[in-house]
């Protein structure tokens, strides 16, 4: 299960491309699987599940959403009390923190960016949007359905069965669905690969290898599904799933995103025209880096 979930997270294309991306993706993605691997692996160190959780928090919005999985999935272990008491103490104090530094530096809550890009758009229609195109990314629609599905249908005829992967199959999957679930009624966006993807890769593909384990006792019909699932999984980082259907292949989007080797000249000339050193912070920052540059 480790070496399964292992490999198809290290092979995922939206990891390799998020890991560079410059954005928050990669930071709240690496914290989600840390936090979840922790809460199996040391479900006793509080302390440090709770400091992870913590950076969830506020490092995106939807955040505070995990903490409160966690805070289920410690009411359901012994000495309950104890450990919900002191996952509160430690994580209570840093959000409230660094949330007051946040609105202290911004003047808000939520940065502005966020508010822009959400004004005037159906948030349940984008929150649909991201739903289908995630099912389709992660094989769940079409023909890659036929190896996903009967992993999951095989680990449920195990569910009798006591294993050691039941628990983590669960808190993964309580993850996923609650990451997406939040992100969804909020809408956003069409940056799937980033907004929706990236955060739940590590947490997805411990379920898929946690319920690739549970069906290990069918062999014969677990094997094939496995095969085809890998299979699924090559094809997709090979070709990448289009947001639309017409949407640019891949080589428009680098001729789009790659500017000549003049063009940032004639853009300070053109900022020049119509804007002087002492403007704005922005003509400032531009204009130092420019003189560096030129």
């Amino acid at each position: 299960a480790i070496a399964l979930a292992a490999g198809l997270f290290a092979t995922d294309r939206i990891v390799a491309v998020w890991a560079t991306g410059g954005l928050e993706a990669s930071l709240y993605g690496a914290l989600v699987t840390a936090a979840l691997a922790v809460q199996l692996v040391k479900p006793d160190a509080v302390a440090r599940t709770a400091v992870l959780h913590a950076a969830i928090a506020v490092t995106r919005p939807e955040g505070p959403a995990l903490f409160v999985v966690w805070l289920v999935h410690l009411a359901l272990q012994p000495d309950r009390a104890a450990k919900l008491r002191r996952a509160l103490n430690v994580f209570v104090p840093i959000v409230v923190v660094l949330v007051a530094a946040r609105v202290l530096y911004y003047g808000e809550l939520v940065a502005n960016p966020y508010r822009a890009k959400v004004a005037g758009v159906p948030t349940l229609g984008f929150g649909a949007g991201y739903a289908l195109w995630f099912l389709r990314r992660i094989g769940l629609w079409g023909l890659p359905a036929l190896a996903t599905l009967p992993l999951v249908a095989l680990a449920i005829r195990t569910v009798r069965r006591p294993s050691p992967l039941h628990a983590p199959l669960v808190l993964a999957l309580a993850f996923v669905a609650v990451q997406l679930a939040v992100v969804i009624s909020v809408g956003g966006d069409y940056m799937n690969d980033f907004r929706f993807f990236r955060p739940v890769m590590g947490a997805l593909y411990v379920a898929v290898g946690c319920a690739a384990g549970l069906a290990w006792r069918h062999r014969i019909a677990a094997a094939i599904a496995l095969a085809v699932l890998v299979a699924g999984h090559a094809y997709r980082q090979l070709v990448p799933v289009p947001i639309f259907d017409d949407a640019p292949a891949p080589a428009d989007h680098k001729r789009i995103l790659t500017i000549e080797r003049d063009k940032p000249a004639r853009f300070a000339a053109a900022l020049a025209a119509f804007a002087e050193p002492t403007d704005s912070v922005l003509a400032d920052g531009f204009f130092d880096i420019a003189a560096d540059t030129l």
